[in-house]
């Protein structure tokens, strides 16, 4: 992983000493990869959590727009009658107005 990326960076840059055999390679591989798989595993346990929630969400989003849609059309709907409720009085009192004369 990361740690052996950085290991190699730094061996090639002269930082560290080589290896002195190829068992101490493997030795150090091992623990790189011991190391590794907790992390690994935890990692994945959050990428799975994270892509769970995700995907629980878009689930859903066809229900929540539904539910938007609905509601701005009531709203809408009651504004129209209120307005229309105006509308109505003015002509009534206009119409009123002209007959009284």
């Amino acid at each position: 992983g990361a740690a052996f990326t950085s290991y190699l960076d730094a061996l090639s840059m002269g930082s560290i000493p080589a290896p002195s055999s190829a068992k101490a390679v493997a030795d150090y591989l091992d623990v790189l990869n011991t190391e590794d798989v907790p992390q690994m595993g935890s990692r994945m346990n959050r990428v799975e959590d994270r892509l769970s929630r995700l995907e629980s969400s878009v689930s859903s989003l066809p229900d929540d727009i539904a539910s938007r849609l609905v509601d701005w059309q009531m709203s809408q709907d009651k504004k129209m009658s209120e307005e229309l409720e105006k509308i109505m009085k003015l002509l009534v009192e206009e119409n009123d107005g002209k007959e009284g004369r």
